[in-house]
């Protein structure tokens, strides 16, 4: 059923100051209905509240554009730029992951998975981007022990795997499984081999 404006205009005139207020925090008008309501308000000298959708009540910066600042191809890669744009507050989301994800092949087509963030966090964006890029945010790897042959003192030492021939032939003729021992060193100088609990 459809409601014409001179309908409106009669029903609403008919209503109290009140009752047009409470007309008006209601958000199911139409635009059509809104603007009749308006007009009302302003034929009784009334000042209409600011309007407040609660669909624009969402996030912070989510009324600002989101500006795109990568394309990446997998939604994975997306996935850690965004995780470390957010672990330095910056507001971010992951676009378009679903359909590259679904469809790989669109990924070129449609120019990747995008990572947006709000106008706002650009330029900071932008700078952890490079960053992360550049390898900034990389955990510092372990510096590995200089080993020394126990037996005589020389650091020039290897790491020493049993053969898999030897291992794979023990097993089949003798069934008995040697294992391979990747934590066994070798010196180079006197041919000594020890394992790393030695």
């Amino acid at each position: 059923m459809s409601v014409t404006e001179q309908e409106l205009k009669s029903r609403y005139a008919q209503l109290s100051d009140e009752g047009l207020l409470d007309l008006w925090h209601r958000n199911t008008l139409t635009q059509m209905a809104r603007q009749v309501l308006q007009a009302e308000f302003q034929s009784r000298r009334m000042r209409p509240p600011a309007y407040e959708d609660p669909a624009m009540e969402a996030m912070p910066g989510e009324i600002e554009p989101w500006v795109t600042i990568a394309r990446l191809t997998t939604a994975t890669d997306a996935h850690i730029l965004r995780a470390r744009l957010e672990s330095e507050d910056i507001p971010a989301l992951v676009a378009d992951e679903h359909l590259v994800t679904a469809n790989w092949f669109l990924s070129n087509a449609i120019g990747g998975v995008r990572v947006q963030v709000p106008q706002s966090y650009v330029q900071r964006a932008e700078q952890t981007q490079k960053d992360l890029d550049a390898g900034n945010y990389a955990l510092s790897e372990p510096e590995e022990d200089v080993k020394h042959c126990p037996k005589c003192g020389s650091e020039q030492i290897g790491h020493f795997n049993r053969s898999r021939k030897v291992s794979f032939l023990a097993l089949f003729f003798f069934q008995l499984p040697l294992p391979f021992n990747s934590n066994a060193y070798k010196c180079k100088a006197c041919g000594h081999v020890w394992t790393a609990s030695e």
